[in-house]
């Protein structure tokens, strides 16, 4: 209500494209220690679904594994183990990568899970409905359009394009440092 653009959340794409995965209705969701404690995906998924089983398994390590690249080490496939043994256990068939970070061990994850859970990266479920909304409202730029990244974080500046690296394959140089103030 506040801005006159669209404003797309993590959470309820994410919950959308789980509710729509889930054949038996028990759903698991990853994320950090923050993302699990707020209850916000098992509230969102009770609210569309209220028949749902839903688990959640904060996940503290797997940000700083991969903010250090040391997503192809050894270490992985243990610490995968020991976060996702619960939901290997509860016959959930469907999993959410609630952290954005997460999408870049699908592969690792892939492995680890029992290869009938189906796997939501919430960011592909934000990215398809952003695409929704912009070509709802005849916004969609020409595919050969170029385009301007300008980037806003919390964190450093630096830590964070290099970390972007891994995720896209080119480089961010316009990151800006902002403080969040609650109104």
């Amino acid at each position: 209500q506040k801005f006159s653009v669209p404003v797309v959340g993590v959470i309820e794409p994410g919950v959308s494209a789980a509710i729509q995965a889930s054949q038996n209705h028990k759903i698991a969701v990853i994320g950090t220690e923050g993302t699990i404690s707020s209850q916000a995906y098992p509230q969102a998924i009770s609210k569309c679904l209220d028949k749902a089983e839903v688990f959640c398994q904060a996940t503290p390590l797997l940000v700083p594994i991969i903010e250090e690249n040391m997503r192809q080490t050894e270490i992985l496939h243990p610490v995968f183990e020991h976060y996702l043994s619960e939901i290997h256990q509860k016959n959930v068939d469907t999993l959410v990568l609630g952290c954005t970070h997460y999408p870049i061990l699908k592969r690792t994850i892939y492995n680890v899970l029992p290869k009938d859970v189906k796997l939501v990266d919430s960011g592909e479920a934000v990215s398809q409905k952003v695409i929704q909304i912009l070509s709802e409202k005849e916004l969609m730029a020409p595919s050969d359009a170029y385009g301007h990244l300008e980037c806003f974080v919390t964190d450093l500046p630096s830590q964070f394009s290099k970390v972007a690296k891994r995720f896209v394959d080119f480089s961010i140089d316009k990151v800006k440092t902002i403080e969040l103030h609650s109104s």
